[in-house]
């Protein structure tokens, strides 16, 4: 009995799989993520009006539901109450209503399931050494996921923290006399902690994104 064929089937499935499979998580293969996002990403913030909603629909897989779900809210109460709606006030991946040139890792550290990566701004802007934001990366079965925005060390000073406040705000407004509607709360569950926010989409476990 021959195995070369079933040996050289074997060998392609194998092959296929980790083809499939993509790269592994590790510090390094999150820097590259997160730099290749931002080279995509930057150019487009400093030319294009809307660069956050194209980001999500163009590159959806790349971010959480929670993020996209929430962007997409926030836009259109925005753009159904103008003025009179609070909305974010700066690029909620480049923590900027101005930004620099370019956005670039320069730092990287594990936090339980998530990769932080540190990204400061130069080119076209003050010079600084702080990081402009800390993005949060996951990998999931697809791949990795951008899973939140840091801007600060302080609690709650991160993307979807104040996206979560901005849907409580105008839901409780909404309330108010002469108004009518309400803001749809998040597709997860979160809650406030020292050290972030905590999130939990449907079929997983606690993950805390937040600054240390």
């Amino acid at each position: 009995m021959t195995r070369g064929p079933l040996c050289l089937a074997l060998l392609t499935l194998a092959g296929v799989v980790h083809a499939q499979s993509g790269p592994r998580a590790s510090a390094v293969e999150a820097e590259r993520v997160a730099a290749d996002f931002f080279a995509w990403y930057v150019p487009m913030a400093r030319s294009d009006p809307g660069p956050a909603l194209r980001a999500i629909r163009e590159r959806r897989a790349q971010f959480s539901a929670t993020i996209v779900y929430a962007l997409r809210a926030d836009s259109a109460a925005t753009a159904r109450g103008g003025e009179e709606v609070d909305g974010l006030d700066a690029d909620p991946f480049l923590s900027s209503q101005d930004p620099c040139e370019r956005y670039q890792p320069v730092r990287t550290a594990r936090r339980g399931r998530a990769y932080l990566v540190e990204v400061r701004g130069s080119g076209h802007c003050p010079a600084h050494q702080q990081p402009d934001v800390t993005v949060a990366i996951v990998w999931r079965a697809a791949g990795p996921v951008f899973v939140n925005f840091l801007y600060s060390r302080d609690a709650g000073d991160d993307l979807v923290s104040h996206l979560r406040e901005l849907a409580d705000r105008r839901r409780r407004s909404s309330h108010l006399p002469g108004r009518a509607g309400a803001a749809s709360d998040l597709p997860v569950r979160e809650h406030q902690s020292a050290v972030g926010t905590t999130l939990l989409e449907p079929g997983e476990r606690h993950a805390k994104i937040g600054p240390a």
